[in-house]
């Protein structure tokens, strides 16, 4: 299995960089406080709802998703290298969440932050989700994960949980769910030009996975020669 093969460049890795890397533990405590934070959130503006249905809903969020994935990845290899779970550091799996994070700051960026004005803790968690943790997951990847052993058949099983995603959230809408993002509300915008944003997305995520692969491909073969 392509996860499996990865596994190996995991311990060594974590003994010659986390020893000294300490600023990481403040990455990996923020991300978990922004979780928190935006958790609470959902439960404190949405009173009409149980507390598990708003922190179960804030997941149909691909940024919220997406970031309790970095929080594991990052955890598992710093908390416990020695583990199975160090795993979720490898390549393969890292390469899914800065992939994905990069996406959640473009997409927002680009379409989200000007329809609408969040304020106060609302507005800090905000730049957290989507500015600041996207930037710090991109330095950790550059600086320790491995940039051996991706290859661009990775861009197909990164793809999967975009796709999943997708398909997920538009299931979800026929049980009167409400939907994460304007650009994919079928009610509004009809289920052509989902599926037309849909794909959109896919092949945004797909350039931008091949990219990374691309790019650590170079990464690698520049540190072997120096």
């Amino acid at each position: 299995m392509l996860w499996k093969k990865q596994a190996d460049t995991i311990p060594e890795m974590n003994r010659q960089y986390h020893s000294r890397s300490l600023w990481v533990w403040a990455a990996i405590a923020l991300i978990w406080l922004t979780l928190a934070l935006r958790l609470g959130l959902a439960v404190i503006e949405q009173p009409e709802l149980p507390a598990w249905q708003a922190v179960l809903g804030s997941f149909s969020y691909f940024t919220v998703l997406t970031t309790l994935l970095a929080a594991l990845a990052l955890s598992a290899t710093r908390v416990v290298p020695w583990s199975p779970l160090a795993r979720l550091g490898a390549p393969g799996f890292m390469g899914l969440v800065v992939v994905s994070l990069v996406l959640v700051a473009l997409v927002y960026t680009l379409v989200l932050r000007s329809q609408w004005q969040p304020e106060g803790l609302r507005r800090f968690v905000d730049i957290l989700l989507h500015d600041v943790i996207p930037v710090l997951v991109c330095v950790y990847w550059w600086l320790y994960t491995a940039k051996v052993g991706l290859r661009y058949r990775w861009v197909g099983v990164w793809l999967l949980y975009p796709l999943i995603y997708l398909a997920g959230v538009l299931a979800l809408s026929f049980t009167g769910a409400d939907y994460p993002y304007p650009f994919l509300d079928a009610g509004e915008l009809g289920f052509g030009r989902v599926a037309l944003n849909a794909m959109g997305l896919l092949g945004l995520y797909a350039g931008l996975a091949t990219g990374l692969v691309a790019l650590s491909r170079w990464r690698y073969r520049s540190t072997t020669k120096a």
